[in-house]
């Protein structure tokens, strides 16, 4: 079995042609609270603390705001409440988003690839 992080989502490989879109079981952390590398990151266990269920496909600010950091941005003035880009820098809106998934094994004869195509889903 080839395992990320843990069992969350049980994937199957789909068949030529096909895709499974993977939508459910996405967190996320600011990326500067993460002392690790992506690579450490993606193959050790993930301890959950500190992180929030993430919206996917979504964006960080999506993220946000389900999780209550901020006010619906289209209500009144509560876009006011939400820090601009500009202001925060990039930082502040750099996150880092894991899921947890497990596939069976795959055949030799066969690739599967696991493409990030951002909101063309």
């Amino acid at each position: 079995m080839l395992s990320i992080f843990a069992q969350e989502n049980t994937l199957t490989i789909p068949e030529p042609g096909e895709k499974t879109l993977l939508t459910s079981g996405w967190m996320a952390r600011r990326a500067s609270e993460i002392k690790t590398d992506g690579n450490l990151l993606s193959s050790t266990p993930l301890e959950t603390t500190g992180w929030m269920p993430a919206r996917v496909p979504g964006t960080v600010l999506t993220t946000l705001l389900e999780n209550g950091l901020y006010p619906a941005p289209e209500f009144g003035m509560n876009n006011n409440l939400i820090p601009d880009i500009y202001e925060a820098g990039n930082d502040f809106y750099t996150y880092w988003f894991v899921c947890r998934f497990e596939t069976p094994e795959v055949p030799d004869d066969r690739i599967v690839w696991l493409n990030f195509p951002g909101n063309k889903l």
